[in-house]
């Protein structure tokens, strides 16, 4: 593609010379055109009608020649095109020679006339008062994107069946690291494979039940394998969630770490063999805090890095308390923020090619029934998370969930990873076991 602007007579020239080799009747230029072009990227009205005639014709696998392109014309906008035209286009632009650069120079027009409308419609919305901030940079955004995906183009630029089978049957190879998240719990790795690459992992539970700590003890794991672990929480400190960490791997009790009692020396012992470690992961794992990250916001900073420092996780605490602003007028119900949350995440994870995991609430009814394990129903204000999830894990604890403190006590430390939904794999729960002090998820045998 060339780096200046074509002159206004070179890009008037590529579209007629496009429909003339269009109309030569090879099959071969015709598909390779129709994959690269649209209607709408012909500044030419009558042209942009002709090649929708080749699309159409291509499209019903009939001939695309100068009868067939007239006849079309005039069924799908009557009267057609002008005689002068088909003339003056059979007589100088008969050829398929150079047709790819054609196509180029056409679409780099189209892209450059898009970009000025864009950039004049967001002058326009940036001076409206009425219009907020946010939904103005979500429609850039917007345009923004659709304008990069058209002049991705190019044949080349998706891999054929063979790349994607052999990356495909890859996967399928139980050694291959890559393929799935490995939570370091066996009871659920062995069982579920751990969470996938590429996708949106949904963790679902009650306040209390311990989701946060298991998206925390996730991210240090992952990072400690070598990812690189963006950490969002919306709901604790980045201290906190440091605190957390430094609990799960020493195994001292979060309450111990966090008031001015006076530790033991196991402890002290405890603590500093867990800190190198945790140190040592240095950029691997980064948490990041505040009040008003959105999907923007994550997508806005993982664009802004380097391509070898942007994450191959991200972990946000939690979905309820992501900013809505910029999709937030009058009459915008909770469902609707939530489903456009629920979306952007999995867009966000399509488009960076990365691990999404958001811990999310479940509804308070939960508590009230006698068999209280999870049910994909239990989630909180829209449908939408159930469908774009990849996903979904619901840390369990019967213990947490009861009120009577006999009920509690019976119900002891027992507790379950249950899959309410897995795309590539399995449903079913996992019993697991959970240390309050650290508030660590683990193997049944493994305890501090």
């Amino acid at each position: 593609m060339t780096d200046t602007l074509p002159t206004r007579f070179a890009v008037d020239d590529a579209e007629a010379q496009i429909i003339g080799a269009c109309a030569l009747g090879d099959a071969g230029v015709v598909a390779s055109v129709v994959a690269k072009l649209v209607p709408e990227d012909f500044k030419d009205r009558d042209l942009a009608l002709l090649f929708r005639c080749v699309v159409s014709l291509a499209s019903r696998r009939e001939a695309v020649d100068w009868v067939t392109l007239n006849a079309e014309a005039k069924r799908i906008s009557p009267p057609g095109v002008r005689a002068e035209l088909f003339a003056e286009l059979h007589a100088a632009y008969a050829t398929a020679a150079n047709v790819d650069l054609h196509a180029a120079i056409i679409r780099e027009a189209s892209c450059r006339r898009a970009l000025r409308a864009f950039a004049q419609e967001t002058l326009r919305a940036a001076g409206d008062d009425a219009t907020s901030v946010e939904t103005t940079l979500v429609r850039a955004g917007e345009a923004v994107r659709e304008i990069a995906t058209r002049n991705a183009g190019g044949e080349d630029e998706a891999p054929g069946m063979d790349r994607l089978l052999v990356a495909a049957m890859a996967t399928m190879d139980e050694g291959a690291a890559p393929s799935r998240l490995r939570t370091g719990i066996d009871a659920f790795d062995h069982q579920f494979r751990g969470l996938p690459t590429c996708g949106v992992t949904l963790v679902g539970a009650r306040p209390g039940v311990g989701k946060t700590a298991l998206c925390a003890q996730l991210a240090h794991r992952w990072a400690d394998a070598g990812q690189r672990v963006w950490f969002y929480s919306l709901e604790r400190t980045r201290e906190d969630v440091a605190l957390v960490i430094l609990a799960q791997q020493s195994g001292v009790g979060i309450d111990r770490l966090s008031s001015d009692v006076l530790r033991t020396s196991d402890e002290y012992e405890r603590i500093a063999a867990a800190l190198p470690g945790i140190s040592a992961l240095g950029n691997r794992l980064v948490i990041r805090e505040g009040a008003r990250i959105s999907p923007l916001t994550i997508r806005a900073e993982i664009a802004r890095a380097e391509a070898a420092n942007r994450p191959s996780v991200v972990v946000v605490d939690y979905l309820g308390l992501l900013d809505t602003s910029a999709v937030t007028t009058r009459g915008t119900s909770r469902e609707q923020q939530v489903s456009w949350l629920s979306r952007e995440l999995k867009l966000l994870s399509l488009e960076f090619r990365c691990a999404v995991v958001v811990a999310a609430q479940l509804n308070r009814q939960i508590t009230g029934r006698v068999d209280a394990f999870p049910r994909l129903s239990d989630l909180r204000d829209s449908g939408a998370q159930e469908q774009d999830a990849d996903m979904i894990v619901f840390p369990h604890r019967p213990a947490a969930l009861v009120v009577d403190a006999s009920e509690r006590q019976a119900a002891g430390d027992a507790a379950y990873l249950v899959v309410g939904k897995n795309r590539r794999g399995p449903v079913g729960s996992a019993e697991v076991s959970w240390d309050g002090p650290s508030q660590r998820f683990g193997d049944v045998a493994t305890r501090f």
